[in-house]
């Protein structure tokens, strides 16, 4: 996790992709991929467009659960909004490709009157400007069913894929308000690998992970507990992976 004041831009969400390519290339994680997506479009159209507060978290509840077509059968049934609004619900969650995606929901956002400050699609051009290689080798694309946690997510979101599994390896993303919950307010990024589904995709790739250090056994008998915990301690202190047997 970074924490620190949230600079302009993307710097932060480059910052730990970079960090994050690091990581997948030490794990020898083969042909992996990212995956981006941002709360902030859908959340400021809804700011902009929503009649109540709770067709607003409906819309949300609908989008988390991926529940798209119960999704269109709410917005359809709802009179009172726009017919830009209508078709900016129907497509954002939609969104995946390249590039011109960022257009695409820029355009969809401006017919629907959302202020430019707010689309989020400002951020999104940071983040390709500072990772175009990235996306000119096909690493990464935009995906926006990946959208979710709408109470926890803040911005920019991110999964990381690989061959041998359907589910994401890396989890990942903005979340502003998670430290107000402990009394500090610090803009927050991170991420996650799902450790049970890194090892199902490297199985399944036959990729060997080789283990640099050795463990050290150490035996003890009844009475010497204390001592074996000392040296397990003094061991561990020189980065020794150090077990303990009875």
């Amino acid at each position: 996790t970074r924490t620190a004041r949230r600079p302009r831009g993307a710097a932060a969400e480059v910052e730990v992709v970079a960090l994050l390519a690091e990581v997948l290339a030490k794990l020898g994680v083969p042909a992996w991929r990212v995956v981006f997506g941002s709360v902030t479009p859908l959340t400021a159209l809804l700011a902009n467009c929503a009649p109540s507060p709770d067709f607003r978290e409906r819309v949300l509840a609908l989008v988390h659960d991926s529940d798209l077509v119960t999704l269109d059968e709410l917005v359809d049934a709802t009179p009172t909004l726009k017919p830009s609004a209508v078709r900016a619900l129907h497509a954002i969650p939609r969104m995946h490709g390249g590039l011109k995606v960022i257009d695409k929901i820029d355009a969809l956002l401006a017919e629907a009157d959302v202020p430019v400050a707010e689309r989020g699609c400002q951020e999104l051009r940071a983040l390709v400007a500072k990772l175009g290689d990235l996306f000119d080798d096909g690493r990464a694309s935009f995906d926006f069913s990946i959208i979710n946690s709408f109470d926890y997510y803040t911005g920019i979101i991110f999964r990381g894929y690989t061959f041998g599994t359907g589910d994401a390896i890396v989890k990942g993303g903005r979340y502003d308000h998670l430290l107000e919950k402990f009394g500090k307010e610090f803009a927050s990024i991170g991420f996650v690998i799902v450790i049970d589904e890194l090892m199902n995709a490297l199985i399944r790739q036959k990729v060997r992970i080789v283990y640099t250090r050795k463990n050290t056994l150490i035996l003890y008998d009844e009475g010497k507990q204390r001592e074996a915990i000392a040296l397990a301690k003094d061991f561990r202190r020189k980065a020794k992976n150090t077990e303990l047997i009875k």
